[in-house]
């Protein structure tokens, strides 16, 4: 089993695409990710994200990890592309403009700053900010004990967002979760009552 989270009009064949918005077609499924994964997802071989986490609140996220966590195969892919915010900030910083040509969000005064606002909060959709250090945090909690950065690659991620996407790549570990130590696995802690390293 293929799965792709928060699919949005990006029906891939081949996948279970799962999104809150209905759509006509049998590889979809209507399903509220922010309360976790549906449960007829399992032993996944690849479970992707594009552009999807940031809609998600910090607590809806880790959650959301530790269910793709468990719904892997043991020697499953989970791949997410992420809004690359630290570069959004630096090209703000360095008031280079042209890093937001081919957006297709053209603000009103066409400022920098209205930009960064854009690809920041998304008209209030996004609701968490993501890096490299965050995402890996957040997977080893959930279980994953390989993460890794990653590389645009044409066979599955969107060149539209190629300019301004980050890529990261997490396994669990090759064990079967039935055949685990759990003393081995980093703790999971709930991330409203601590602070992360």
């Amino acid at each position: 089993m293929k799965v792709n989270l928060g699919c949005g009009s990006n029906i891939r064949d081949g996948f279970l695409n799962i999104d809150l918005t209905k759509r006509e077609n049998k590889n979809h499924l209507q399903y509220d990710l922010s309360k976790g994964l549906p449960p007829q997802v399992k032993n996944a071989t690849l479970i992707y994200s594009s552009h999807f986490f940031e809609h998600l609140t910090n607590e809806q996220a880790v959650n959301l990890l530790s269910g793709c966590y468990k719904a892997l195969a043991p020697k499953g892919l989970f791949r997410m592309v992420l809004p690359n915010f630290s570069e959004c900030f630096k090209n703000y910083i360095d008031n280079n403009k042209d890093f937001w040509n081919g957006v297709k969000h053209v603000p009103a005064n066409g400022l920098i700053i209205e930009y960064l606002e854009f690809s920041t909060y998304q008209n209030g959709q996004h609701k968490s900010l993501w890096d490299f250090e965050k995402c890996e945090v957040y997977l080893k909690q959930a279980g994953f004990t390989q993460v890794e950065k990653s590389q645009f690659n044409p066979k599955i991620d969107l060149k539209a967002r190629k300019r301004y996407s980050f890529y990261v790549n997490a396994r669990r570990h090759p064990v079967a979760a039935g055949n685990r130590n759990p003393n081995l696995l980093p703790p999971f802690y709930p991330l409203s009552n601590c602070h992360l390293p």
